[in-house]
């Protein structure tokens, strides 16, 4: 990635979040945007926002029986991030500007 184009990103973003926090949103939301699930993403994100303090207690109480079946490197740090109120509304803003950014690029892509 370009210095310019990270220094930019973390320019967009909340200054509540480190840059560690800043890189796994971005791809988190990066991830969202690829597979195409930009929509029900946010929709879900939205929807969710007063439960996001339960949802990643819920989070940490699974992090030991998860942690057997999947690389938990960023599970702990996602978990922390739910934790704060501004997560979600910084998510779905990334995801929308990482959406439009991709139909620029590529004005074919449509929505599924």
């Amino acid at each position: 990635m370009d210095p310019n184009e990270q220094q930019n990103k973390k320019d967009d973003i909340d200054p509540l979040f480190d840059a560690t926090e800043v890189d796994l949103i971005d791809k988190v939301a990066g991830k969202v945007v690829q597979w195409g699930m930009s929509v029900p993403a946010i929709l879900f994100l939205e929807s969710g926002k007063p439960l996001n303090f339960i949802a990643s207690q819920l989070l940490h109480f699974f992090n030991p029986f998860l942690s057997v079946f999947i690389n938990t490197n960023h599970y702990g740090k996602f978990a922390e991030l739910l934790e704060k109120r501004q997560f979600l509304e910084e998510i779905v803003q990334v995801i929308e500007r990482k959406e439009s950014e991709m139909k620029r690029e590529d004005p074919k892509r449509e929505k599924h």
